[in-house]
């Protein structure tokens, strides 16, 4: 058998080689899908296995930290940690936002871990350089994809960070890289307004100051700032629109029929509030 298999080689040597490559070829692509499938179960499982949590505890009819915004109280731990069954308990924030280096802009999630160390909640399972947070304030730990390197200076919101360690696989479900810093930092992050804001939101107090009492409450739900506004531009007078040399405006004001609430000055579209 073997001899006779030798001379149909022999014989036919080009359709076996053919056959054989097609054979590799479609075993390649199997391990290559396979291959691809669990990447992705386990870049989607990262953020689940990084927070180290059994269970969730958000805010009443919100669908959870990842696919809806969910606010709850600082101390709300301690009365988790006080139920029976409960070994431990820690707050943590989960944000998507711009994360400036320099001249140019990262998308990032933003994840606030509560005091502790590596084996907390929500901390990142090991590093590749540097070391893991041990101040209060003003310290980071990002993911390489990110392009941060060891001691630069970040900006976040008004506040700038130190990276001081980076880690390596830490990704959002929507494959954005990790930025761990000090809890108290986050939540000041997520509030905080721009200065340009502020100053807008007073002087629309002081030109229309709201009445007391219920009135002024309901103003205050009324005229709460939206998310973001839309704005369809014109075309000039050689035919392209206009929206291309129009990136950052000095002031939204110049933006027409734009809604001045907008907070910031950086009208880019992958700048705006998701």
């Amino acid at each position: 058998m073997i001899s006779l298999a030798g001379r149909d080689i022999l014989h036919a040597w080009g359709k076996f080689v053919f056959t054989g490559v097609g054979l590799g070829l479609l075993i390649g692509v199997t391990l290559t899908m396979a291959g691809v499938y669990r990447g992705m179960v386990d870049d989607a499982k990262v953020l689940l296995d990084n927070s180290g949590a059994d269970l969730w505890v958000v805010q009443q009819d919100t669908l959870g930290p990842y696919a809806e915004s969910s606010s709850l109280y600082d101390d709300t731990y301690r009365g988790l940690l006080g139920m029976k069954g409960v070994a431990r308990a820690a707050n943590i924030t989960y944000l998507t936002m711009q994360v400036k280096k320099d001249a140019r802009d990262v998308r990032a999630m933003v994840v606030g871990v509560a005091p502790g160390g590596p084996g907390e909640p929500g901390w990142p399972g090991y590093l590749v350089a540097g070391r893991h947070l041990t101040r209060g304030h003003y310290e980071a730990v990002a993911d390489i994809a990110t392009g941060f390197r060891l001691d630069e200076v970040i900006r976040i919101r008004r506040n700038d960070y130190r990276v001081v360690g980076l880690t390596r696989r830490m990704v959002s479900s929507g494959g954005d890289p990790m930025v761990f810093i000090p809890l108290k930092d986050a939540q000041e992050a997520q509030f905080l307004k721009d200065n340009d804001a502020i100053h807008r939101q007073r002087a629309r107090t002081e030109a229309n100051p709201p009445s007391t009492g219920p009135a002024r409450r309901a103003c205050w739900t009324r005229c709460s700032p939206p998310r973001a506004s839309t704005l369809t531009s014109t075309p000039c007078w050689c035919g392209c629109s206009r929206a291309s040399s129009r990136r950052r405006w000095p002031n939204p004001s110049a933006a027409g029929s734009a809604s001045p609430s907008i907070p910031g000055r950086r009208w880019r579209k992958s700048s705006w509030p998701s």
